[in-house]
């Protein structure tokens, strides 16, 4: 076992060497000693395999592939379900090889392609693809991995993929075409792998009720799984006659024999799942089981899961940098760890159930709470009630009566009781909504360093293993520490402008702890994993400049994952759909104002009656929402949103006739993204700002910031969120600090400099 800890631990301390030479140098020496003092001669073993670990992922390691203007791609491999993505239709393609022209391979696991006229799932296409370089949002709060996207330029070949992708390509369709596309999207994530027809709104309904992890094929539905399929064998085999028994008892027990028979179900169920990680190590470990069964001998727990982590590692080293790993491993090993002692709990059945029920699933819920705090930014508080409940149902009713009519359509055409899966399915999301909307039932929790994790885990692994209370109170120590400090923090007028692409999207925090949101951006996402990532939960007012769509196309992502308490507008908007319904709007013009404790919101254009001129385009930016949000020093940005020529002028006649100088601000939030007519000169020296942000997508089509625009602004410093990524201001008593999330991006295989800017990463956080 120390061989399998010791190769995990030579590429984890890879991975930690690509950013912290330094450290990882000197952690990899005391890990050594540390071997080397205490088991001496048997420290030869893991101290070998921790560099191979090491080398191992050093050799495998392959940077991200770069495909500078867009290059070309020739893919093979197989389509998954298409679906409507943000901007139209996409397909994802799990990719067997991808190659350039030139011949030159480039490590890429999957792909999305916009087509309108779907490829066939099951079968392998050989496809000539025109890569769209991604352009990775450098907000907090993000998407963890950004997959690729391309334009489909011709089909180089088609052919029947392999009998599994042709299975798992048939019961997709199947599954797509009949039923509705919730239960439609949770069958196939739980029997073939594919989640493309899961909404966001169905993720967060599970992850709020704190059963997430059986929107996948988790290590519950096959563990349960198996235990259906081993249970049933072994009653067969009692059925069969005395004689038979008798004769087969000479060679093997019945237990044996389910667990020889089991392997080759639980082997088709990885194959058909996709061989997702929480499977395989779900595979892996309950294989070793059952082998064991076999030969007599049952090996502990920690051994399967190191093992099953080992096997993983050697198929792809970076897999320990996933999420999925690190919640799947962390869970099982609390669980392990946290169970593997406790005996006799309870004599009822039921009582042991519950009991045993309810410890697996706190030991879990405390292991990777840290964890899914750090990646989700939320915790759910009824997880173990949920979980006592929905598991069992998942993997005792569900995925055998699934699996069993999956089979029987493949061979016969016909899938039995599907009235009955769709009716049980309804019932089983509905379940999960219900304890989703539960009051109190999931808390947000804003984001801390990451550093706290390499504090506390080692702690909490001690706890796990020892049970000793001053392990447990490390454990909680940096955590209590960090929460501590922010409440010292005196409350001050924050702004970030988000880098969401050809859009304007910003947050404001009052000092009074409300939340205004400033234009959504053409998705919302990038402000809705900002509001996540400061552990925001309602937005209180959200403002809309005027009805084009790289300002409020996000409007609907927003009202779906957050409680909205009011919309501001120009008057110009007209709302559809149920998301509108119910929330209060109110239409603001100028001289309209909001004051509160330590800020001030003053809107300064348009007045009543102002038309803008012009086309329909040039009329509907020149009306746009003008805002001036200010702390109580009178600091301010002016929030200007695609107004012109027209309204700017108006406002500097506006300022001359009120003798005041209303358009004074400390950040102007530069117009139309820096278009060439965006900003006058004598509108810069009306506004006099500090510095002014521009807010255009990276490598847009327009050209944006224009260089005259550059030229007009020069003096004035000038951030751009698309180059450093989201832009905080916070207005604090003694100044105005400026925070760039470009500032805490790691940088790879630094030098002393950069090593110290990592380390100063792991314990800052934007916000």
């Amino acid at each position: 076992m120390g061989a399998l800890l010791g190769f995990l631990a030579g590429a984890g301390l890879f991975h930690l060497w690509r950013f912290f030479p330094v450290t990882s140098i000197l952690l990899s020496s005391v890990l050594i000693f540390l071997f080397i003092y205490k088991k001496r001669a048997a420290a030869i073993f893991p101290v070998l395999f921790l560099l191979t670990g090491f080398f191992y992922a050093d050799f495998r390691y392959e940077p991200p592939p770069r495909f500078e203007g867009g290059g070309k791609l020739i893919v093979t491999g197989y389509p998954g379900l298409s679906h409507d993505g943000r901007n139209g239709p996409i397909q994802r393609i799990h990719i067997k090889e991808a190659k350039d022209e030139t011949g030159r391979l480039y490590p890429l696991n999957e792909i999305n392609i916009d087509d309108a006229s779907p490829l066939e799932p099951g079968h392998e296409y050989t496809l000539l693809l025109k890569i769209k370089p991604p352009h990775i949002r450098l907000n907090p709060g993000g998407p963890f991995q950004k997959r690729f996207s391309a334009q489909l330029l011709t089909v180089l070949g088609k052919s029947p993929g392999s009998v599994i992708e042709r299975i798992r390509g048939r019961l997709n369709q199947f599954y797509a075409a009949h039923f509705e596309q919730d239960n439609a999207g949770f069958i196939a994530s739980v029997i073939t792998g594919e989640r493309a027809l899961l909404d966001q709104r169905l993720w967060d309904s599970f992850n709020n009720a704190g059963v997430g992890h059986l929107l996948s094929i988790s290590g519950a539905h096959f563990g349960i799984f198996s235990v259906c399929v081993f249970f049933v064998l072994r009653q067969l085999f009692g059925l069969l006659p005395l004689k038979w028994l008798e004769r087969m008892s000479l060679h093997v027990t019945p237990a044996q024999a389910g667990a020889a028979l089991t392997l080759p179900f639980i082997t088709g169920y990885l194959l058909l799942s996709g061989m997702e990680v929480p499977a395989v190590r779900s595979f892996v470990m309950i294989s070793l089981f059952l082998v064991g069964l076999l030969i007599g001998r049952r090996r502990a727990w920690l051994a399967g899961l190191l093992f099953s982590a080992v096997i993983i590692v050697l198929a792809d080293p970076s897999a320990i940098l996933d999420v999925p790993f690190q919640l799947s491993f962390f869970s099982v090993f609390f669980i392990g760890a946290f169970t593997s002692n406790i005996k006799n709990m309870q004599k009822g059945r039921l009582g042991k159930y519950v009991l045993g029920s309810l410890m697996v699933s706190l030991s879990a819920i405390l292991g990777i709470l840290p964890l899914t705090a750090f990646y989700f930014h939320k915790a759910s508080l009824v997880s173990p009630a949920s979980n006592l409940i929905m598991v069992p149902f998942a993997g005792f009713v569900l995925v055998p009566l699934y699996l069993a009519s999956s089979v029987i359509y493949l061979i016969s055409g016909h899938f039995p009781l599907i009235w009955l899966s769709g009716w049980l399915t309804g019932i089983f999301l509905k379940t999960a909504g219900l304890f989703s909307d539960l009051p109190f039932s999931h808390i947000r929790l804003a984001a801390f360093p990451p550093g706290l994790l390499f504090l506390s885990y080692p702690f909490l692994v001690l706890f796990s293993l020892r049970r000793k209370t001053v392990f447990a109170a490390l454990a909680v120590l940096p955590f209590a520490l960090f929460i501590a400090l922010s409440f010292f923090k005196t409350p001050s007028l924050k702004v970030a402008f988000l880098d969401a692409g050809e859009g304007d999207a910003s947050v404001v925090s009052l000092p009074d702890g409300k939340v205004l949101a400033v234009d959504t951006g053409p998705t919302g996402v990038e402000e809705a994993s900002y509001l996540d990532y400061t552990g925001t939960g309602k937005i209180d007012a959200l403002a809309l400049s005027h009805p084009h769509s790289d300002h409020t196309a996000g409007a609907g992502c927003l009202l779906d994952r957050f409680k909205v308490g009011e919309i501001w507008d120009n008057s110009d908007f007209s709302y559809s759909g149920k998301l509108f319904d119910g929330v209060p709007r109110k239409s603001l013009s100028r001289g309209d104002t909001l004051a509160g404790k330590g800020y001030r919101i003053t809107v300064l254009h348009p007045y009543k009656g102002f038309d803008g001129g012009g086309n329909d385009n040039s009329r509907t930016n020149d009306r746009s929402l003008v805002l001036k949000i200010e702390d109580g020093q009178g600091r301010g940005v002016l929030f200007t949103g695609d107004i012109g020529e027209r309204a700017e002028e108006d406002l500097i006649r506006a300022e001359d006739i009120s003798g005041l100088n209303f358009l004074g601000c400390y950040c102007l939030k530069v117009p139309h993204h820096g278009s060439s007519h965006s900003v006058s000169l004598e509108f810069i020296r009306r506004a006099h700002p500090g510095l002014a942000v521009i807010t255009a997508g990276a490598g847009n089509v327009f050209g944006f910031p224009r260089p005259e625009t550059l030229a007009e602004l020069s003096g004035i410093r000038v951030l751009r969120p698309d180059l450093e990524g989201t832009i905080l201001l916070d207005f604090k008593r003694n100044g105005v600090e400026v925070s760039r999330y470009s500032d805490l991006i790691l940088r790879e295989r630094p030098g002393l400099e950069g090593e110290l800017h990592n380390l100063r990463y792991l314990f800052s956080v934007l916000r």
